[in-house]
């Protein structure tokens, strides 16, 4: 029998490291959403939360319900922005990922936005990639 080349070891070893880094990732992904519950809250109690830095703490392993009336709305290519009325110096927005799904400011919805993933903006929060439900 022949000895292996030191070549082929070298492509074997590296296909099972990405294996088990692809498989560490997928399970890691699905480990990140298993703890989120839901939470309602108004689109001032987000906004306030970020302003007063209590945001990522209370809300961070939460899926948030914000029911709010609609005060702007931009849309660019194929996402919308929507900004949510706010008592607060901060503001809310929420970026969707079809342009098509809103276009009228005064209205009341609801929209969905993981906590974890929201961004503190210079002043306000926003949900990246939220839903309207």
């Amino acid at each position: 029998m022949t000895k292996p080349s030191s070549s082929i070891l070298t492509v074997i070893a590296v296909i099972v490291f990405f294996v088990l880094i692809i498989g560490a990732f997928l399970i890691g992904n699905r480990m990140a959403f298993n703890g989120l519950s839901f939470k309602n809250v108004t689109a001032n109690q987000a906004a306030e939360a970020m302003k007063n830095d209590d945001f990522y703490s209370n809300y961070k392993e939460n899926i948030l319900i914000i029911r709010g009336q609609v005060s702007s709305y931009s849309k660019s290519g194929t996402t919308t922005t929507i900004g949510l009325k706010t008592d607060s110096s901060y503001s809310l927005s929420c970026t969707l990922n079809d342009a098509s799904v809103f276009d009228k400011v005064g209205d009341v919805i609801t929209i969905e936005g993981i906590g974890g993933t929201a961004v503190r903006d210079p002043s306000g929060v926003s949900f990246p990639d939220c839903k309207i439900s």
